[in-house]
């Protein structure tokens, strides 16, 4: 039931013929047209981007990386950003089944270069795995104590002098005044064993493409 104030709040009103007010132009704009679609256009880009997440950012950084200048078209974003989620899923997938035949329950860097090795077919797989390995290792840098850091710093300057000592020996008996990329790369296979020399081989290499490619 209405209240009795109410009715003759409303007669009163009726029966004055004053016009309501107008908003305060310097108010809050909160209950205006504007400002509700705003804040309906902010919803629904919250929820497309929590119900769909988008790797569409990443595309041209990399692409930067690769061929500085080109560009990419919203079809090859889509379709790209398409074959990453896909790749995720299946990567997440395998992922889970290998953490579950070992009776873990947390998926581990282990569980994840594992399927990609099983996913990604040939040099695409050792590419991955290899990039991986240098996302942890940067991870594991950034959160290594100073003693640690001290270590890994004289461990790396004592490798490079081995490393430029060697190379400037095979210079010498091939009578050359120059260190060439040809001298390290030899250097580094009879200094580093097994896989460990075969991947800095392998990395550097790429640094020569990616020097020639600049210049």
């Amino acid at each position: 039931m209405a209240e009795p104030g109410c009715e003759n709040s409303r007669e009163e009103s009726l029966g004055t013929g004053e016009e309501p007010t107008e908003a305060d132009p310097k108010g809050p704009k909160q209950n205006s047209p504007r400002g509700q679609c705003r804040r309906r256009r902010r919803r629904r880009c919250r929820r497309r981007c929590c119900s769909h997440p988008s790797f569409a950012t990443y595309f041209p950084r990399v692409l930067k990386q690769v061929h500085e200048g080109l560009s990419l078209s919203k079809k090859a974003v889509s379709v790209l950003d398409s074959f990453v989620k896909d790749m995720f899923e299946r990567i997440a997938d395998d992922a889970s089944r290998l953490a579950r035949s070992t009776q873990c329950t947390t998926i581990t860097s282990r569980e994840i270069q594992t399927a990609v090795r099983l996913l990604l077919p040939g040099e695409m797989g050792k590419h991955a795995a290899s990039e991986a390995t240098k996302a942890i290792l940067r991870y594991t840098f950034c959160h290594l104590s100073k003693k640690a850091v001290s270590v890994l710093d004289s461990f790396v300057k004592d490798m490079f002098e081995r490393i430029a000592d060697d190379a400037s020996r095979l210079a010498r008996s091939t009578q050359r005044t120059t260190i060439t990329s040809r001298e390290i790369q030899t250097a580094v296979r009879l200094l580093l064993p097994g896989e460990m020399g075969k991947h800095a081989a392998s990395e550097a290499t790429k640094a020569i493409l990616r020097y020639t490619f600049c210049q």
